[in-house]
C-alpha cells in the first residue's frame, strides 16, 4: 500500500524532565475497508513497517498497488552519509 494517510501515532511528544519520550507502537491509518481487511491479514502474518514520505509527494495511487516487478535497479537503495552517496544492494 502507499500514500495513505496517517490520522494518529500513539507517541508522547513531551516527556517530563526524569522521564523518556515514548516511541509510538500504534499508527491510525485512513484506508477503504477493503484495504483495512488486507492490512488485518498483513498484520497476522507478521510484522507491518511504515515508511515515511515527503508530505509534498501525493502523487501516485493512493491505498493497495499492485506489486512492482523487481530488477535490479528497484532492489538498489542509495544512502547519505555526511556528504557521501553510497549505492547498496537490498537481498
Amino acid at each position: 500500500m502507499q500514500n495513505l494517510k496517517v490520522l494518529a501515532i500513539d507517541q508522547s511528544t513531551r516527556a517530563g524532565e526524569d522521564e523518556q519520550a515514548v516511541v509510538g507502537a500504534t499508527a491510525t491509518l485512513e484506508v477503504r475497508p477493503g484495504d483495512a481487511e488486507a492490512l488485518a491479514l498483513a498484520k497476522s502474518e507478521g510484522e507491518l513497517s511504515l515508511i515515511l514520505r515527503s508530505y509534498a509527494d501525493t502523487s501516485g495511487p493512493n491505498g493497495r498497488v499492485a506489486p512492482a516487478e523487481v530488477t535490479l535497479e528497484s532492489r538498489t537503495v542509495r544512502v547519505f552519509r555526511g556528504n557521501e552517496p553510497q549505492t547498496v544492494v537490498v537481498q
